[in-house]
């Protein structure tokens, strides 16, 4: 299976539910965020993240925005099921290579934000998907999957990892 479907699992319906509403909240705080270059050398291009959740913890000021900032702007953020959460930028012309990630207890979840027509997708397996403003994308992040944005402008999503039950 390559890509799920997040409203067919009561945990990641619950999460997409709730963030849908927030997608205007959340296009207004990515300017206000500091960005660091994904850590691995797996793109050419531009790839940058912000986070306001790393592996449980709420980061306080790392990226932006201090921990009450966040708590009061981003509640969803207090949910026990998330287990990270922040924006991924994808720049013009850039390409993620074949990879796979290393965290098996977690679903992957892809809220697009702001997502320019063109050639822009995310390919799982043998499935290849495009982001689109205001959907959702979920799949295992240990498969193999690569992305790339051929467009001219910045992809921008919420990326959230959900911890399976």
């Amino acid at each position: 299976m390559s890509f799920i479907d997040p409203f067919s699992i009561e945990r990641s319906r619950a999460v997409c539910e709730e963030l849908a509403p927030l997608r205007k909240m959340f296009l207004s705080l990515v300017d206000q965020m500091s960005y660091a270059p994904w850590s691995e050398t797996i793109y050419n291009g531009d790839w940058i993240v912000s986070s306001f959740k790393y592996q449980q913890t709420i980061w306080d000021t790392e990226y932006g925005l201090s921990k009450e900032q966040t708590e009061k702007d981003i509640p969803i953020i207090k949910n026990p099921w998330i287990h990270t959460m922040g924006f991924s930028v994808l720049g013009p012309g850039t390409e993620i290579e074949w990879h796979s990630g290393y965290a098996g207890d977690v679903w992957r979840l892809h809220f697009g934000l702001d997502c320019p027509e063109g050639d822009l997708a995310l390919q799982v397996g043998d499935e290849t998907r495009t982001w689109k403003n205001g959907e959702f994308l979920m799949f295992n992040d240990q498969e193999r999957h690569r992305a790339w944005n051929r467009t001219d402008e910045d992809r921008v999503i919420l990326l959230v990892d959900i911890l399976k039950p």
